[in-house]
Formats: C-alpha cells, sequence, structure tokens
C-alpha cells in the first residue's frame, strides 16, 4: 500500500502522495507517526527505484537521522 494522504492508503504507486524531498517524506511520517513504513524513491526507470525503510528512531532536523533510546 502507498501512502495518499494523512490516514488514507493506496494499491498503487500512481495515487501516491508525491513528496518534493525524501526528508519532506520522513518528516511527514514523524509528524503523524507512521512506523513500520518504507520511503520509496521512484525513478522513470523502475529499475532505479530505491526502498528503504523508516524505523521507530527520532529525526534531529539540524543533524539528521538518530537513535532515541
Amino acid at each position: 500500500m502507498y501512502l495518499r494522504d494523512a490516514g488514507e492508503w493506496a494499491p498503487e504507486p500512481a495515487m501516491a502522495k508525491d513528496f518534493l524531498s525524501s526528508t519532506a517524506a520522513i518528516e511527514f511520517c514523524l509528524q503523524h507517526k507512521l512506523v513500520g513504513v518504507q520511503i520509496v524513491l521512484k525513478f522513470a526507470d523502475q529499475k532505479h527505484d530505491i526502498v528503504f525503510p523508516l524505523r521507530g528512531h527520532g529525526y534531529h532536523k539540524a543533524h539528521g537521522p538518530r537513535d532515541v533510546r
């Protein structure tokens, strides 16, 4: 499933919310407390797509990802 908007999911990538940057996508997930999700970077040629998990870690804007224990 792909995020369409807060609390709304879509079955197709074409229906997914489009973020201006991966940072914006990560911040959205943190603000909406989405855990266990993956960030997908889509490219014109699907073989270049990148998928990475967003774990339950904190994110500090000035310093980037960090582990919050």
